[in-house]
C-alpha cells in the first residue's frame, strides 16, 4: 500500500462536514510536487439540506458538475468516504463513470482517490489533495 493509500486509510469523515465553498485541488504522487492544474478548485453548495458542486478552472470555467454523500468506498466496502459523483445528465459521458471518494486527513483537509467504474469493476485513477 503506497503512502497515500496509508494516509487515506488513517483518514476519517465527519459526522457533519462543512464542504460549503471553494477548495483548491492538487494531484499529488509519491515522489512529485504536489500541483495545481489551471487553478483547479471544487467548488461546494448546500442546497435544502444537499451538497452539490462543480469543478472550476482559471478561477472561472465550470465544469463538472456533482452531488456530494456519505457511502462506502468503490475499493474497500469496509471503509466510509465522502464521494463526490459525477453521474449527471449535464456532465460529457466520459466524466459520468468517475466518483472521487475524499477522507478528512486534517483541519479544512481531504485525502481523495479518483475511481473510474468501467462495466460496473470499480479501478483507481489518482490521488488528490483538497484543501479549504
Amino acid at each position: 500500500m503506497s503512502s497515500y493509500g496509508r494516509k487515506f486509510r488513517d483518514g476519517w469523515v465527519p459526522e457533519s462536514p462543512d464542504l460549503e465553498g471553494k477548495y483548491r485541488v492538487y494531484m499529488v504522487a509519491p515522489y512529485l510536487p504536489r500541483m495545481r492544474f489551471f487553478l483547479q478548485r471544487k467548488v461546494f453548495r448546500n442546497e435544502q439540506g444537499r451538497v452539490y458542486g462543480n469543478n472550476e478552472f482559471l478561477g472561472f470555467i465550470r465544469v463538472a458538475r456533482f452531488r456530494v454523500e456519505k457511502g462506502k468506498s468503490l475499493s474497500d466496502p469496509d471503509l466510509d468516504v465522502i464521494r463526490i459523483v459525477y453521474d449527471d445528465p449535464a456532465n460529457p459521458f466520459f466524466v459520468r463513470p468517475l466518483v472521487d471518494e475524499v477522507r478528512q486527513v486534517g483541519p479544512d483537509e481531504y485525502l481523495g482517490q479518483g475511481m473510474f467504474t468501467v462495466l460496473g469493476k470499480p479501478f483507481w485513477a489518482f490521488w488528490f489533495l483538497v484543501r479549504r
